[in-house]
């Protein structure tokens, strides 16, 4: 499982705005850059699911793509991954580590950077586990934008604890799968968060 860096802990502080008493912390300014330049890089691309060689052979017609999928890009720490299609129907996902884990929200301890992990999932977790990280690629670059708006000379932007827990949940089951029995916490965190929203103005939009 990962940890947090020392520089994100003030996990439960109360809101400096007062925004519906939501608990928030902070993350360093500099994590939230380097997200959003490794998001807008020309490397990173929306995923598109390709077929296992296997699977080719068995020349199905299904649609196997999924409607507004994310970049691949786990945001809390840089890791990219890609989704695969086998010839059992199922949509195997893969974590790609990058070179440089050093700047990023969520730290990977030293004996998870030496392999690639793969898990499987039926359609219907994988487009639940899609939507969760392209929500939370919205939530992070809206953040970024009205730091931008602010001072982005400032160390720290604050964030609601619910969306750190969901970044670290991402995480935990990209190294674990689906035997990490994390993706119902996911999609709770992303119920919570979606509520959250629906209380501030319109003019946020995730």
């Amino acid at each position: 499982m990962r940890h947090t860096r020392d520089c994100m802990a003030k996990p439960g502080e109360s809101s400096p705005t007062g925004m519906n008493s939501i608990n928030v912390q902070t993350i360093t300014v500099a994590s939230l850059q380097f997200f959003v330049e490794k998001y807008l890089s020309s490397d990173i691309r929306p995923i598109e699911v390709k077929k296992t060689t296997a699977a080719k052979l068995k020349r199905s017609s299904e649609n196997i793509q999924f409607e507004s999928a994310p970049h691949g890009l786990l945001p809390g720490s840089g890791c990219e991954f890609t989704v695969k299609f086998d010839k059992d129907g199922h949509y195997v996902f893969q974590r790609i580590i990058p070179k440089d884990i050093e700047n990023y929200m969520v730290s990977i301890h030293n004996s998870e950077t030496q392999t690639s992990s793969k898990f499987k999932l039926e359609r219907n977790e994988s487009q639940t586990l899609l939507d969760c990280i392209n929500f939370t690629h919205h939530y992070l670059l809206q953040i970024h934008s009205r730091a931008q708006g602010e001072d982005l000379s400032k160390k720290y932007a604050v964030i609601p604890v619910e969306l750190h827990q969901m970044i670290l949940s991402l995480e935990g089951f990209f190294s674990n799968g689906p035997e990490s029995a994390l993706l119902p916490a996911i999609k709770q965190h992303l119920q919570n968060l979606k509520k959250f929203l629906q209380t501030l103005s319109g003019d946020f939009k995730a």
